[in-house]
């Protein structure tokens, strides 16, 4: 979970700065049948934890006559540490030692990533957009899980970069339906990761996705938006033999729907 609030301020007709204080809450609870051979076991493990970070963002319009306008953002890491518990049914008495249930650990990094964006009045009521970001998913080395009574689960993840590329556009005010604005876009995500440690518990690989949204203005101050995308990432199969074998072929949808009040100028 991610949240947060900002400030802005405009020093000059032409440029904004903007600053936000970033709030995250991540919580794990992963659970495993563990084979014994003459017996099948249960391992359950609850981590959560928080931290805040913080975000910069700037606004540029270029001179008056030029409709151009450039954003740039960034929001920094957040090194969290979890902190849970670890238990363990139906072990077996040679077992009992190592597998027992006891207060447990994971220290997890939330990456920093940048944005560039572009957005071009091409006329008055349509405007084209671009942007270019990075993710540094590479401080997601792994996930290494200590207990305080001596158990350690180390998962190698070994993630790369992601580089996303972003391309939309946006028709407002049209004469059949003043009120009604369309929009549509597309990406590119080129974050590949290792298929040596790739792992159904967190799967990722080079995508494609494909969106349409719409919205209208109810009433001068009130409008409702929804949209929606369709994500299709490229086929990955696992490869060495400590990654889980297998071949995965992901397909995301995602809607959103939400209503947006202005209060009126004091």
């Amino acid at each position: 979970m991610a949240d947060g609030g900002g400030a802005a301020i405009q020093p000059h007709p032409l440029f904004k700065f903007g600053a936000s204080l970033l709030y995250y809450r991540i919580a794990e609870d992963l659970s495993q049948q563990l084979n014994f051979i003459s017996s099948t076991g249960t391992a359950r493990l609850g981590l959560s934890g928080d931290r805040f970070s913080f975000g910069l963002s700037t606004e540029v319009h270029a001179p008056e006559g030029i409709p151009l306008t450039l954003g740039v953002a960034y929001r920094h890491q957040a090194p969290l540490t979890l902190d849970g518990h670890a238990h363990f049914e139906n072990v077996p008495p040679p077992f009992a030692s190592s597998l027992q249930d006891q207060a447990a650990s994971e220290k997890l990094t939330v990456p920093n990533d940048f944005y560039v964006g572009l957005a071009y009045d091409v006329v008055p009521n349509l405007k084209l957009m671009g942007s270019w970001n990075l993710e540094r998913w590479r401080v997601y080395g792994q996930d290494q899980y200590i207990g305080e009574k001596g158990l350690t689960i180390t998962v190698p993840r070994r993630y790369h970069n992601a580089w996303v590329y972003r391309f939309g556009a946006e028709y407002t005010k049209a004469s059949f339906l003043p009120a009604l604005t369309l929009r549509g876009g597309f990406l590119r995500s080129v974050s590949e990761q290792p298929t040596d440690t790739i792992h159904p518990s967190l799967t990722d690989a080079n995508s494609w996705a494909f969106s349409v949204g719409a919205g209208y203005e109810i009433l001068p101050n009130l409008r409702a938006d929804a949209a929606f995308q369709y994500a299709l990432f490229d086929k990955v199969t696992a490869t060495g033999a400590d990654a889980f074998p297998g071949s995965y072929n992901t397909h995301v949808y995602l809607m959103s729907a939400g209503l947006v009040y202005r209060l009126p100028d004091l």
